[in-house]
């Protein structure tokens, strides 16, 4: 199948809905980022950091904007572990998504992550 604007296009489908690719592009028909959400937790209680970040990686991707998908990234980044036993790049990254939480909308967090994020605030104050 050839897309008007050239070059190959492919209609396919995931776990969680319709891909269609075309002229570097791709767009996912009837993604649930809360499904994407959920299976990212799942898979973060069972140890399995890569796939958990693919599957909140796929709920940003579907337009999901909560802080926690922004935390819980974060944790996943990190493998569970302490910060500190990270490379430093991912740590970075980490950070970064504990940021985009923040800008989110602070009166939305989860009051059981409020505290994470307030530390994390005052450790960069001083």
């Amino acid at each position: 199948m050839t897309a008007p604007g050239g070059g190959p296009s492919h209609v396919g489908r995931d776990n969680f809905g319709i891909i269609i690719t075309g002229n570097r592009n791709s767009v996912r028909v009837g993604a649930d980022p809360g499904r994407h959400l959920k299976a990212g937790v799942d898979h973060l209680r069972l140890g399995l950091h890569v796939k958990a970040l693919e599957d909140f990686r796929l709920a940003m991707n579907a337009g999901a904007k909560s802080p926690d998908l922004y935390y819980l990234s974060a944790v996943a980044m990190l493998d569970g572990r302490k910060a500190f036993l990270a490379p430093l790049a991912r740590i970075r990254e980490a950070e970064d998504m504990i940021h985009a939480a923040l800008n989110l909308r602070i009166g939305e967090c989860s009051t059981m992550f409020w505290p994470i994020w307030a530390s994390t605030i005052t450790r960069e104050s001083h």
